[in-house]
């Protein structure tokens, strides 16, 4: 049963006298009561601002003191205070988030369990005798990290989760295809690393879109504007410059940017339109300097490309008039 109709036998129940304004409150406010409590589906207050900034300064705190003292701590001590630490901070950060009173402190217990653990585990690899900058150990520690943000999402349903999972799994994309090419010299192609940005936006701005109709839809407009943001940036790149210029991305690009525009209205986000308004302006600059700024044409091409950016924003704020939500992010 979908909003509507569910409004609709609402109103049916009232003019029928079987249903009462007492009750309809009543049966809000215990709906509220129920709904699942995640303080990152609301907006942060000042009290949890200071949280998190606690929960970054333990941090600075815990690597100013293993870095400043790193010839005096012994292999344990320097495990127990990154690893033991981090640890102990994600279960105090499940423990507190179970009653909902203390849940905002859990969440910057999770931040700095986040922020520890993987320096934990690289110290711990150290320690070990294991080099942990290769990029095959890097994907362990961060393929670990991933798999136990993703499992935490999944047992307990909160957001904090999927942020730390999503960033945990952007990080082991990039090491684990760096593992699996070794030393392949397309480690140093520009162009290749600008396709792995690509796919990584692309993959933002659908992840962002599975959580549009859900109760973590407040992620989404985050994950909209950091996709869209990298898929326009990598395709300027690749589009290159004169004289290596890669001519079929340099086409492409004003349509994909166009596309971004208009795609506010199908996502419901306004970082479609920024992003693609930004990158169209760059676009156009990068075009007229790149052919036309030998010749007496690039004053005219100037006030040209002007002129059409101002035609193009009318006609995005007449859709905007039209197809206008409340819920854009």
């Amino acid at each position: 049963m979908d909003k509507t109709q569910t409004l609709n036998n609402i109103r049916a129940l009232v003019s029928q006298n079987q249903i009462t304004k007492e009750e309809l409150l009543k049966a809000y406010d215990e709906g509220q009561e129920n709904k699942p409590h995640d303080v990152l589906n609301r907006k942060i207050g000042v009290a949890e601002s200071l949280y998190f900034i606690g929960g970054l300064i333990v941090f600075i705190g815990i690597s100013v003191l293993i870095f400043q003292n790193w010839e005096t701590l012994n292999t344990f001590t320097r495990i127990l205070v990154t690893l033991g630490s981090g640890i102990i901070a994600y279960i105090v950060g499940i423990l507190l988030g179970l009653n909902k009173d203390t849940d905002p402190v859990g969440y910057a217990f999770h931040l700095i369990a986040a922020l520890v653990l993987p320096l934990g585990m690289f110290i711990a690899f150290d320690a070990a005798g294991i080099e942990p900058n290769t990029s095959g150990y890097m994907s362990i520690i961060f393929g670990t990290l991933f798999f136990l943000y993703l499992a935490s999402f999944l047992l307990l349903k909160k957001l904090i989760f999927v942020i730390f999972a999503i960033i945990f799994g952007s990080t082991l994309y990039f090491t684990f295809i760096n593992f699996i090419i070794g030393s392949s010299p397309l480690l140093n192609d520009l162009s290749f690393n600008e396709y792995r940005v690509l796919i990584l936006g692309a993959s933002y701005i659908l992840l962002g879109y599975s959580f549009a109709g859900t109760d973590k839809k407040g992620l989404s407009g985050s994950l909209y504007g950091i996709g869209v943001f990298g898929v326009l940036a990598s395709t300027l790149a690749l589009g290159g410059w004169s004289p290596t210029q890669n001519v079929l991305w340099e086409l492409l690009f004003p349509g994909l940017a166009l596309a971004s525009i208009f795609a506010t209205f199908y996502f419901n986000s306004r970082s479609f339109m920024l992003w693609g308004t930004l990158f169209l302006m760059i676009y156009i600059l990068k075009i007229t300097g790149e052919y036309f700024t030998d010749s007496l044409g690039w004053p005219l091409s100037l006030v040209l490309v002007g002129l059409a950016l101002m035609m193009i924003g009318f006609f995005a704020f007449s859709l905007n008039k039209k197809f206008k939500s409340p819920q854009a992010a």
